[in-house]
């Protein structure tokens, strides 16, 4: 049976949330809300339903969220030039100025109606209609941009800094306080200060009068040296998501239920843990985590046992570090910390808390170039983690690529660089190793004295050499020297490519006497474009019309000249039955 979450009978509407993970609870009050009680009515209910079993909204920031949404709408509603007195008269009238802003509020607050009213059969058919209509998504501009290399190696330092004091500091008061436990077993007498310390130990409080008013001066700073805080636990949640770029709310969401795939005696460590993410859906939200013991960043040798240059490392310490808070605030989760603020400590009588955000990452400081800085940004540090390592982080590589590289300004144009230089290197590679040989007419005239000596400039045999030259070698524009060695058929077997595809292969050899039917190749090319729609005759002509260009260019000018003879008006027949595709093979 599903629980009954929203009260009435008092005269009150509220809703009591409870948080799925955690089991923490809050009241939405919707009694005050300045509009007709039965929209309230079907505001609250729907409420309900969204933040109850089975709904989407299954944390408590994102019932606060719906519920500001809703009291939102319901001001703005009861200052509408025509408020509606009941459920039945809301008007498409009381939307469309909201819609018409198309700014982020105005589509937070669409989204947030349509989830809570959707169900309701009494809502108007048109306010329905424009309720429900597609709206378009505001894009707002990238502002998180990831910090530079250097100035990421500057925040894990200092955060490794401040995490490394932290548990050197909780573990030299743990063993004064096991020294003042052993002290009162005996009967001996104790220090003020060993006073304080078993009373905070055994509370997770500071001891107070009946005022409230701490009994001890140094109450507060005792507490601070036995247990982290919230600016020391987020430094530690921070330099582990530096370590794995994980969501920081994945890792705030982290318990101490793990498992070791390790040996735990000769195997480097490796934590296998589970955490939650919300943002991928009811049934993908939980998610296993694995940290290892890989050296990320190379930048933080173990010192003794901690580790904390390896994610495995980091958590280890975390454990420990947080293990007396998170036993004061009956927990499992991994980060906990204390406060010796009053109104922290007012639930379960303990300053002891889960860490559930980063409010505290603005206070970091850190040392840039001699410059003191302030305040880490974890959205920065996801950034600056995908970056820098090139892979993704529980999500997919086309999620890397559209939502993190691409709207990176150093990103984008780091890898222009790298894509043109790759382009151009596949270019030359082409030119060199797949372009047409080219025979100038010093090496025409000197094969007449000499064949030798060009055989091997052209890397063929002598008798190859005679029969180029003498055009037995001939195909449509060019001379083939290696038929059976093409790079277009199997080894030792004729070839049985287009001869267009000779303009690019590395067995093809143009001379000066092939000049005339390039050029009348290059016309009847030309014509082709101008009877086939531009797309068609970059499709088929396109790469053959470059390459003879190409080698029209390469060839001497003064061989350029036209050739008027019959035989290129022999060959202009063959070129024409060779684009009508008549001199393939089918």
């Amino acid at each position: 049976m599903r629980p009954k979450t929203l009260t009435t009978d008092t005269g009150a509407m509220r809703v009591k949330v409870y948080e799925e993970r955690s089991g923490r609870s809050r009241i939405f009050a919707f009694d005050q809300f300045p509009i007709a009680s039965d929209i309230v009515l079907a505001m609250a209910e729907g409420f309900a339903l969204s933040t109850g079993p089975g709904g989407t909204r299954r944390t408590l920031p994102s019932a606060v969220s719906l519920h500001s949404n809703l009291r939102r709408y319901a001001k703005y509603l009861s200052g509408h030039v025509a408020p509606p007195r009941a459920l039945t008269s809301l008007r498409p009238s009381h939307l469309r100025e909201i819609r018409l802003r198309s700014d982020k509020k105005g589509v937070d607050l669409i989204h947030s109606l349509r989830l809570v009213l959707r169900t309701n059969p009494d809502l108007p058919p048109e306010y329905r209609e424009l309720l429900m209509a597609p709206i378009a998504q505001v894009h707002t501009p990238q502002k998180i941009a990831a910090y530079s290399s250097s100035e990421f190696r500057a925040i894990r330092r200092a955060l490794r800094t401040t995490v490394r004091s932290t548990i050197e500091r909780i573990r030299r008061v743990e063993s004064e306080l096991q020294s003042a436990r052993s002290a009162r077993a005996s009967a001996s007498t104790l220090s003020t200060r060993q006073i304080v310390l078993l009373a905070i130990a055994d509370t997770g409080c500071i001891p107070r009068n009946a005022r409230g008013e701490s009994k001890y001066p140094n109450g507060a700073s005792i507490a601070r040296e036995l247990m982290p805080s919230p600016l020391e636990t987020a430094s530690a949640a921070l330099l582990l998501q530096s370590l794995t770029g994980q969501n920081i709310g994945t890792l705030l969401a982290l318990t101490v239920n793990y498992q070791r795939a390790d040996d735990q005696v000769s195997e480097d460590p490796l934590v296998l843990t589970r955490s939650y993410k919300p943002r991928r859906g009811r049934y993908l939200a939980d998610m296993d985590v694995a940290f290892d013991s890989s050296d990320v960043w190379q930048d933080a040798p173990a010192q003794g046992r901690d580790a904390l240059g390896q994610p495995a490392g980091v958590f280890q310490v975390v454990l420990e570090m947080c293990a007396r808070t998170r036993s004061l605030a009956a927990t499992d989760r991994l980060f906990c910390y204390f406060t010796h603020w009053r109104r922290a400590t007012t639930e379960g009588g303990t300053g002891c808390r889960p860490l559930a955000t980063l409010s505290q990452g603005g206070q970091i400081s850190w040392t840039h170039l001699g410059e003191s800085r302030k305040g880490v940004n974890s959205q920065r540090i996801r950034r600056s983690f995908i970056s820098l390592r090139q892979r993704p982080v529980d999500h997919t590589v086309e999620t890397m690529a559209d939502t993190y590289l691409v709207r990176e300004p150093t990103d984008l144009a780091e890898s222009q660089t790298v894509v043109s230089a790759a382009l151009a290197d596949e270019v030359e590679r082409i030119r060199t190793t797949s372009a047409v040989q080219l025979m100038t007419p010093q090496q025409v005239r000197l094969a007449g004295t000499d064949p030798e000596a060009v055989a091997r400039e052209l890397q063929i045999h002598v008798d190859t050499l005679r029969d180029l030259l003498s055009g037995q070698l001939d195909t449509v524009a060019t001379a083939c020297v290696s038929n059976s060695n093409s790079p277009y058929s199997p080894p030792g077997t004729a070839c049985t490519a287009s001869f267009l595809l000779c303009l690019g292969c590395p067995n093809s050899i143009a001379e000066p006497r092939h000049v005339p039917v390039l050029q009348t190749l290059e016309r009847r090319l030309e014509a082709r474009r101008e009877e086939e729609t531009l797309d068609t005759w970059r499709q088929r002509y396109g790469l053959a019309y470059e390459q003879t260009t190409d080698i029209l260019r390469m060839l001497s000018p003064a061989s350029s000249e036209p050739d008027s003879s019959n035989t290129t008006d022999d060959r202009a027949k063959i070129i024409d039955q060779l684009l009508d595709g008549k001199l393939e093979l089918r």
